[in-house]
């Protein structure tokens, strides 16, 4: 049948003159909507077809038998992924208040360049179990054996240790002219409730006394208090404030 009467005006037809809801996916053509098309961030998680609930330091994983093809997965082979990163600026502690949950059993602090800022003064840790609002310090809770070498020719120059202590030593009287410290911390089974969480780490900095040496300090302990899953760890010295340094925190993914 031939079209009777008069033909809309070029742009004549605008947006106002469609009904909402006329336009659906059978008039989009395939292909039709292209990245011009489309505002910045218009793609976020919520928009894609991700089969499960993903949480911190898991990745996004092919799997075709689930639903769009996509999983969270924790990364596998052993890897180590960053979870939070903490900078120390004359800060009287670093904490660490999330990234530890019961998605890894172990995790690893990367101490980088931590100078303090009395000399003397010593590098504890504390631990808490209700995301950071308060970290235990009973002097009853922890127990912890430290040794301490030089490179002086003898090799081991002193230990100490504590069935009952309000912190565990991770660093012994290290002086603020002595230079940056360097080392790592694990924490292993945080989340357990039937097993004390443990503690093991090494530290090494410069002693600049004279003569001028290097130090190593390696320390081992476990928290005894109460049974609860450890959520979070503070850095902190046993006299002012940590002037400068990083301390990066990674889950270790053991499966």
């Amino acid at each position: 049948m031939p079209f009777i009467g008069s033909q809309p005006a070029q742009a004549a037809l605008t947006s106002a003159s469609i009904s909402d809801g006329a336009v659906n996916s059978d008039e989009i053509a395939t292909g039709a909507v292209d990245l011009a098309h489309m505002s910045t961030q218009s793609v976020d998680e919520d928009n894609l077809h991700i089969s499960n609930a993903g949480s911190n330091g898991q990745f996004l994983s092919k799997q075709s038998g689930d639903a769009g093809g996509l999983t969270w997965a924790a990364a596998g082979g052993g890897s180590l992924n960053l979870l939070d990163t903490q900078t120390a600026s004359n800060s009287s502690s670093l904490d660490f208040t999330t990234g530890i949950t019961s998605t890894y059993s172990a995790y690893l602090f990367v101490l980088d360049v931590i100078l303090n800022a009395t000399s003397g003064a010593d590098m504890w840790v504390r631990i808490s179990d209700d995301g950071g609002s308060s970290f235990e310090a009973a002097g009853t809770d922890y127990e912890y054996i430290i040794t301490k070498r030089e490179a002086n020719g003898t090799s081991f120059v002193g230990h100490g240790s504590s069935q009952g202590a309000a912190q565990m030593l991770i660093s012994a009287s290290q002086n603020n002219s002595d230079g940056h410290m360097g080392g790592t911390m694990w924490l292993f089974s945080p989340a357990s409730t039937a097993a004390f969480p443990v503690l093991k780490s090494d530290t090494i900095y410069m002693n600049t006394d004279s003569p001028a040496m290097l130090r190593q300090d390696h320390s081992v302990g476990v928290y005894n208090g109460a049974t609860a899953a450890v959520d979070g760890i503070r850095f902190l010295y046993s006299a002012g404030n940590i002037t400068s340094g990083v301390i990066r925190l990674y889950g270790l993914a053991i499966s």
